[in-house]
């Protein structure tokens, strides 16, 4: 089995970009949920910015995986292809199912909810270029 060439420089990519990710994506789901609840504060239902909160548990899997694959070490080599093959690719395909899900609700539902407050609209549209990178 052959393996993608730049592999670990995508995956300390996604260590990298943990922090800095964490660092917008927290104050993005406070803030957006303030200003829906200063325009919108007595709607039944309020969802109040938990979209965006959500993107750290695909966030932080995908750092997690991408330490498992860069401290692995097998000594039988043929079990590691084996092993790191299946992984991979069954992580991957979660972590990426699970940033569609955070994503698109973000890209559709937020807009219209943070109409009258751009600035936290455009707070969470930042947020979301570290969770991309990271999909």
């Amino acid at each position: 089995m052959t393996t993608i060439p730049y592999e670990h420089a995508l995956r300390k990519i996604f260590i990298a970009v943990f922090l800095p990710s964490l660092a917008l994506v927290i104050p993005a789901g406070i803030m957006s949920s303030r200003a829906f609840n200063r325009y919108y504060w007595n709607t039944p239902g309020n969802p109040d910015g938990i979209a965006i909160f959500c993107g750290i548990i695909p966030l932080f899997l995908s750092a997690f995986t991408a330490i498992l694959i860069l401290r692995h070490d097998s000594k039988n080599k043929e079990e590691e292809t084996r092993w790191r093959g299946r992984f991979v690719c069954i992580a991957d395909a979660a972590i990426a199912a699970g940033y569609l899900a955070v994503l698109l609700p973000i890209w559709i539902v937020e807009p219209i909810r943070l109409n009258e407050a751009a600035d936290y609209a455009m707070l969470e549209a930042y947020a979301t270029v570290f969770l991309i990178v990271n999909m």
